[in-house]
């Protein structure tokens, strides 16, 4: 549950809204009107950023069984060269060897 309250408020009724941030509520402080801060637990968070993350992993795994499913084009080919003029770095064995393969920009 998301309330508000203002700062003004807040300040008198603090050990309560914390019993209510404790409980799984979210409180919005407002100055004037307008949201200034909002206060929840700190777990809310961490979980709220690993729901993102598993949706993208989600995402991520659709995306490859997709590809999976997919013919590779005829006369399509995959390269690892680097185009001139680019400022990449490749990590060692991406090419096939153990060397690391870095282009500057001139």
């Amino acid at each position: 549950m998301n309330d508000t309250v203002s700062v003004s408020e807040a300040r008198a009724q603090l050990p309560k809204i914390i019993d209510r941030v404790e409980a799984g509520d979210e409180v919005t402080l407002t100055r004037h009107g307008r949201a200034v801060a909002v206060i929840r637990r700190p777990d809310a968070d961490r979980r709220q950023r690993l729901d993102s993350v598993r949706a993208q992993a989600q995402h991520l795994d659709d995306l490859i069984d997709l590809a999976g499913r997919r013919p590779l084009a005829e006369h399509g080919t995959i390269s690892a060269e680097v185009p001139p003029n680019s400022s990449t770095t490749f990590a060692p064995g991406a090419l096939g060897d153990d060397r690391c393969v870095r282009r500057r920009r001139l």
